[in-house]
């Protein structure tokens, strides 16, 4: 299919988004470093000769300012990963391209009765810019865990082809196409820092690594719960998802087996149009919008 050039950003535009991310990258690693810097320091701030009385509140004072910097830090290691993650797509050009997907769902003239999308910001971001684009913002939105990117563990945030680099193509392709093998699993440092935000407070077990195996099973009781009774009512659904959760969907509602699904590809930005047949309970058609 081909994609409206001009309602994507330009290599101009992007040359410049990465020039002034990767500017906004360095100023937050710097921060980082000052926030690290203060939790690790003591402050003492010489009470050891002080009395006890004071000593003691001076060192609950101490607790809830790690407390306080541990978080902050928190925060700025995930503002630095979103930061990195938009460079990936301004390498790989689909920065921006969410606003061609809402063009031709539009053409379309569907008029939908409901929307999924993850709890991820780019997900929810392009299903945004797509319910503006197709004027139906009314419509009601729901956000699951269950509809997440793949967990790419050790992988996430790394740039595709430095990692080929070290790891060589093939063992690259096996972590991020092939079914049942799973990437290396994340570092405990990013793992707590992944656990402690907020959006998966609800008892929600995050793994450090995922395969595509992994993702169909967290994706299975959102489409045998959720989705096919939505579906079997007749209504028309909106999924705003990612890459290897879409991958996940369609294996099983085309019976993909676990071989061909390596050879698979969802394009960014690229409508996936699926009909269901309420009567028949079968997947009749799929085809991409252009």
């Amino acid at each position: 299919m081909s994609v409206d050039t001009t309602v994507r950003y330009s290599d101009a535009d992007l040359a410049e988004f990465k020039t002034l991310i990767q500017e906004k990258i360095e100023h937050a690693k710097h921060d980082l470093e000052l926030i690290k810097s203060a939790y690790m320091n003591d402050h003492n701030n010489g009470t050891d000769d002080t009395s006890p009385t004071f000593k003691a509140f001076d060192e609950g004072s101490e607790v809830m300012s790690k407390e306080s910097n541990s978080q902050l830090a928190i925060r700025q290691e995930k503002f630095i990963r979103d930061l990195k993650n938009a460079l990936i797509r301004i390498e790989n050009k689909s920065y921006g391209v969410c606003r061609v997907t809402g063009k031709l769902i539009n053409k379309s003239n569907i008029e939908f009765d409901i929307a999924y999308t993850s709890v991820l910001k780019r997900a929810i971001k392009t299903l945004w810019y797509i319910l503006d684009e197709i004027n139906q913002h009314w419509i009601p939105v729901y956000k699951t865990f269950e509809l997440n990117e793949r967990h790419y563990g050790g992988l996430t945030g790394l740039n595709k082809i430095e990692t080929a680099k070290i790891h060589g193509d093939d063992k690259v392709f096996q972590w991020r196409r092939s079914f049942n093998i799973r990437p290396p699993e994340s570092s405990d440092e990013f793992h707590n820092s992944l656990i402690q935000e907020r959006k998966y407070a609800d008892n929600i077990l995050i793994p450090k690594t995922e395969s595509l195996k992994d993702t169909s099973i967290r994706i299975n009781p959102f489409l045998n719960n959720t989705l096919m009774p939505k579906l079997n009512l007749n209504n028309n659904i909106l999924l705003s998802a990612h890459g290897n959760s879409i991958r996940a969907i369609m294996k099983v509602i085309q019976n993909i087996n676990d071989e061909e699904i390596s050879n698979l590809d969802i394009p960014t930005g690229k409508p996936i149009l699926i009909k269901y047949s309420s009567e028949t309970k079968k997947f009749e058609n799929f085809k991409y919008l252009n």
